[in-house]
């Protein structure tokens, strides 16, 4: 059960199936630039402010008391330049993967923009063939301008 009251929530919930747990979480707020009020949790354990707090077994709190990492933390340099070369390659609408082809450029966006990104993509799947096939300390013939 929720309760919310002006400064502070009020979480009553079961945990482990028996253990009847009742934990209050405060609020804080911040100004906005354009006028109103942007709320925020405190973190019950460290007291950060923080938009989003998580409840792993041991009661809510931030991502930090929780020890949580985002998933791109436990990737490696490859894994996180794949993502990436793939975000990009299907922002332009194409499909995912070093083999499949780069995409046009989709309708509606500036030439410019098209450019950078398939210049980002192309370098992305540079920087992988390097990182993948180890050849670091290579001499690829390319120069740095």
């Amino acid at each position: 059960m929720v309760k919310v009251y002006d400064g502070y929530l009020d979480l009553e919930y079961t945990q482990n199936m028996t253990e009847r747990v009742i934990q209050q979480i405060n609020f804080a707020r911040t100004l906005c630039n354009y006028g109103g009020v942007r709320l925020w949790f405190r973190c019950p354990s460290c007291g950060y402010r923080v938009a989003v707090v998580y409840n792993i077994g041991n009661g809510f709190a931030c991502r930090k008391c929780n020890d949580l990492a985002y998933d791109s933390c436990n990737m490696s340099e490859q894994d996180r330049v794949l993502l990436k070369y793939n975000k990009l390659k299907q922002k332009l609408g194409g499909e995912p993967g070093i083999i499949a082809p780069m995409p046009e450029r989709p309708k509606g966006m500036h030439h410019k923009t098209y450019e950078r990104l398939r210049d980002e993509i192309e370098m992305l799947n540079y920087v992988f063939v390097i990182k993948f096939f180890k050849l670091d300390g290579v001499d690829t013939g390319m120069r740095n301008s």
